[in-house]
């Protein structure tokens, strides 16, 4: 009798230690490098993401040798139909939790952010210390489009850029508080595309 009394508690125990019921795997997330939204001409969001591919990490002496990243775009009324639209194109969970960067088209800034804010600090997942841009005359989407020589994400060769260059260093978190603020206009950094530099040596004589 002693031990059936024994035996039930230990048994209940177990059952609350089994471990977690939801876990995933860091194999069945796909990762959020950076974001670009512009404006299209027919009012909608275009929200293109960059995504990482893991298994490009390695570049040639590895066993990739592909692009490290891929864009994908969405367009919709609001950034969760955008979101949406972009999950069913992967096979993989998206986890926003790195993003480093989110650039925003001229069009797009011009006609107002009020609303895309305010989605942006709806989302739980959002990473408020994420940086956030402006692009000259141009889409977000050709932001991170370009390949870097010393970054295989440009998205956050953008950001390091940034920091040394000393534009200004503004979070989504910064923005968001000012904007916030009576009397205080927001403001956030401008960057263009400069025009293609020949990487290429010359022979030497």
């Amino acid at each position: 009798m002693r031990r059936t009394k024994t035996f039930l508690p230990a048994l209940a125990l177990s059952l609350l230690l089994a471990g977690c019921w939801d876990r995933n795997e860091i194999n069945d997330y796909a990762f959020w490098i950076g974001t670009a939204l512009d404006l299209t001409k027919d009012g909608l969001i275009q929200n293109s993401a960059q995504i990482a591919i893991p298994a490009e990490f390695g570049g040639k002496k590895g066993k990739g040798g592909g692009k490290a990243n891929l864009v994908l775009t969405a367009t919709g009324k609001t950034l969760l139909n955008t979101l949406q639209t972009m999950q069913d194109k992967l096979p993989r969970k998206i986890f926003i939790g790195h993003r480093r960067a989110v650039f925003i088209g001229e069009r797009l800034a011009r006609h107002g952010l009020a609303d895309i804010m305010d989605q942006f600090s709806r989302n739980p997942d959002t990473r408020l210390r994420t940086d956030i841009f402006v692009m000259n005359d141009r889409e977000g989407k050709e932001a991170l489009e370009l390949n870097s020589p010393f970054n295989p994400f440009s998205a956050i060769a953008a950001v390091s850029q940034d920091r040394f260059c000393r534009l200004g260093d503004v979070a989504l978190r910064d923005f968001l508080l000012d904007a916030g603020r009576d009397g205080i206009r927001p403001t956030m950094p401008m960057i263009e595309i400069a025009p293609k530099i020949n990487m290429k040596r010359e022979p030497s004589s």
